[in-house]
This record gives structure tokens, C-alpha cells and sequence, in this order.
């Protein structure tokens, strides 16, 4: 949980200093009004159920530039909201399955024998048919799986709710997003802007960002091969550069983890769940910008922020997903991270130190998709070179 959830990893003083530093961009962002948000959605509030405070913030962050939003931590403050509807005006629930104690299908089913037709979207990091059939019994409106993609959510919901056509949706979500020159500089400037925030962070915590660069260095490196090899059309120079930007910040959220934490050699399992919600955090952290101009640089970091600790075999955190879930430019990522930490302190930067450093690799079977690790063989010669520049500098 973050600001002052249950595990108290994220800190309001770091999540205020950002906010204070975003002020100017999040000033641009233009919001609806809750009037407009009914005419064009027909719907105004929505109603977010789960226990993890960073997934309710990082779903508030993508809902409210088209949604008013209120939340619920449990399942018995969202009864509670329920029954004072008329109040709060609920016009749909989103609904997290597992929760303690008192859990989603729980909340849904004393939802229905209360009366209530209120539409409900249940979310799940892993529906089942056992899953899908218990919320057919009570007639929900849809499924949402964690973790979040921003278009589908919008896309779903304004499906739901103003029966617009599901095949529309998909079609219009396999097209290859584009980046304009203006998407470009407004990415840059908050690339910036975030960048001066975290290296003042870095530096008062007595850290660089070299290995930050190092890691999206060799991404970009990676990408270019992968561009030239697979020829996607959502892979141009533009978005090659956006992904790379976006990289720097893959460990951002390490910000929101206490000091106290960070600094131990060993960490117990209190420490451990502490420390993994720094990957939701980050999404969380990156997503404070709403400026529809950088939407793709935004997406892309706050991807790699969340889940560049996935592992390929679905061993990883927070969502455990796998295979072709987690996003290509991230398991690059992750495998570009680990490259770097093994292969930065050898002795010499060649050949041999390069196959020495890929064995290692191979021996953990199952973290990596096993074509990128291929790719990076292919790349070594520029990756070679781009660690032997660096010692001259």
C-alpha cells in the first residue's frame, strides 16, 4: 500500500515534492467538467473497489480525464458508499476479486440481494472460467485484468456504457500508435522536467543515474536490431527514442521505499513486500502527468516501472504475468538491466567477458524470452563498443 496504506512504502512528503514539480504541466491538462464527462461517457462517477492503494491510484490516474471517480479500500466501505448512492452517485463499480476478508464476489453478491443494478467491472490479475461463470451468475457488466492498459480500460468502459461497437474497439486498439512532433517535444519536456526531479533524489541519496543510462543505452541498442529485423510499424525512430527516455526511470518508484529499507544487505519478507511495491509506485509516480501529448512516452515508463521485475516464466512481481503479457521493450529491458550489472565491472569489455557474461545469463532459465537474449548475442559487437567508448570518457 503507499500513503500510509498497510505497508507504508510510499512516502507523502516524496509523492508531494513531485506533485509541487508537475504543477506547471498538470496546470495544461484541461479536465471535463462532470456534465461533459455524462454527455460524452454517460456516465459520471464510478466507483473503484480494491485493497491495493496503488492500483486504485494508478486506475484513478488513467480514469479521470474522462470519469469522476471515488474509491473504496475494502469491501465494506464500498457497501457503505453503495447504500448512500443517492449521495455519491454511483453509476458503475469497478470491483477487485481478491480481497481480505470480506472479498469481490462477496461485495457482488450482497450488492444484487440488496437490489442494486448498478453495472460492476470486476478486475483480476488471472480470470478463470470459474471466475467468469460466478460473475455471469450476478450479471456483471465486463473484466478487467491487472495490470491496467489505459486504452482498454476507456475503451471498455465507454463500450459498456454507451454500447459502442466491440469490434470498433478492437480495431482501433491494434492500429500502431503514432507520435507527432509535438508528442515528441512534450515528451521531451517532461522527460526533462522528471529527470531533474529524480537525479536531485539520486544525489541526496548519495546515488548516480549512470546505471540508468547504461540500461536504456543498451535497450536502444537492442531495439534498433529488433526495428531493422521485425520491420513494426510501431517501432519507428521516434518511438524507439520515447521507449529509451522512458527506460531511465524504470526504478523510480525505489523513492517512495524507506531509506532504512534500501540500505539492508538482506531483507526479510516484511522488507521484501515493502520493497516490491516500488514497482507500482513508479507507474503510479510517472503517471501524475495527464498531458494527452505525452501518452505514449507515459505508458511506455510507466510499463517498464511496473513490471520490470515480470519474469518471462510468470515466476516475477507484482502481477506474476508471462510470455507474450509483458511487453516486448520491457523483458528487453529487464535483460538489458541485468547484462549491465554483470558486464560494467568485468575486467576488460570483450569477447570473452561477453560469453562469460551470456552463460550467466543462460543458466537462469525462464526470466528472459529467449529470442531477446539471442538479440543481444547478435548486438555485441555495438554493445562492445558502446562499454569501451564509455571507459574513454
Amino acid at each position: 500500500m503507499i500513503m500510509g496504506g498497510e505497508c507504508g512504502t510510499f512516502n507523502p512528503k516524496v509523492l508531494k515534492a513531485f506533485e509541487l514539480s508537475l504543477d506547471k504541466m498538470r496546470a495544461k491538462h484541461i479536465e471535463l467538467s462532470a456534465n461533459e464527462r455524462l454527455k460524452a461517457t454517460g456516465i459520471a462517477n464510478l466507483l473503484i473497489v480494491d485493497d491495493s492503494e496503488i492500483d486504485r491510484s494508478i486506475l484513478k490516474n488513467i480514469l479521470e480525464p474522462v470519469f469522476n471517480t471515488v474509491e473504496a479500500a475494502n469491501g465494506y466501505e464500498a457497501l457503505q458508499l453503495i447504500e448512500n448512492n443517492t449521495k455519491e452517485n454511483i453509476d458503475g463499480i469497478l470491483l477487485d476479486i481478491s480481497m481480505p476478508i470480506l472479498d469481490g464476489f462477496a461485495v457482488l453478491k450482497m450488492i444484487r440481494e440488496k437490489g442494486f443494478e448498478i453495472p460492476v467491472v470486476l478486475m483480476t490479475a488471472a480470470p478463470t472460467k470459474e471466475t467468469v461463470e460466478r460473475g455471469l451468475k450476478y450479471n456483471i457488466s465486463g473484466f478487467f485484468g491487472k495490470p491496467f492498459n489505459p486504452h482498454t480500460v476507456i475503451t471498455k468502459l465507454r463500450s459498456i456504457y454507451n454500447a459502442q461497437d466491440e469490434e470498433e474497439e478492437v480495431v482501433a486498439e491494434e492500429k500502431p500508435a503514432g507520435v507527432t512532433g509535438p508528442d515528441v517535444d512534450a515528451s521531451m519536456m517532461y522527460f526533462a522536467q522528471l529527470k531533474n526531479v529524480y537525479k536531485d533524489y539520486l544525489k541526496n541519496s548519495n546515488r548516480d543515474d549512470a546505471q540508468y543510462i547504461r540500461a536504456a543505452s543498451v535497450l536502444e541498442i537492442l531495439l534498433e536490431e529488433y526495428a531493422a529485423q521485425t520491420r513494426r510499424p510501431d517501432l519507428d525512430n521516434d518511438h524507439i527514442m520515447l521507449i529509451c527516455k522512458a527506460a531511465y526511470f524504470y526504478d523510480i518508484g525505489r523513492m517512495c521505499v524507506p531509506e532504512e529499507v534500501q540500505k539492508k544487505h538482506k531483507l526479510v519478507p516484511a522488507d521484501m513486500s515493502v520493497y516490491e511495491d516500488h514497482a507500482k509506485a513508479g507507474a503510479y509516480i510517472v503517471r501524475l502527468n495527464k498531458d494527452k501529448a505525452c501518452s505514449f512516452f507515459i505508458d511506455a515508463c510507466a510499463e517498464m516501472c511496473m513490471h520490470h521485475h515480470e519474469r518471462y516464466d510468470g515466476g516475477g512481481y507484482p502481477h506474476k504475468i508471462s510470455g507474450g503479457e509483458i511487453v516486448y521493450y520491457t523483458n528487453m529491458l529487464s535483460l538489458c538491466i541485468e547484462f549491465d550489472r554483470l558486464f560494467f565491472v568485468r575486467p576488460d569489455y570483450n569477447d570473452i567477458q561477453f560469453d562469460f557474461i551470456m552463460r550467466e545469463i543462460n543458466v537462469e532459465k525462464g526470466r528472459y524470452n529467449p529470442e531477446y537474449v539471442n538479440l543481444l548475442n547478435r548486438c555485441r559487437n555495438q554493445i562492445i563498443m558502446y562499454y569501451r567508448l564509455l571507459m574513454k570518457e
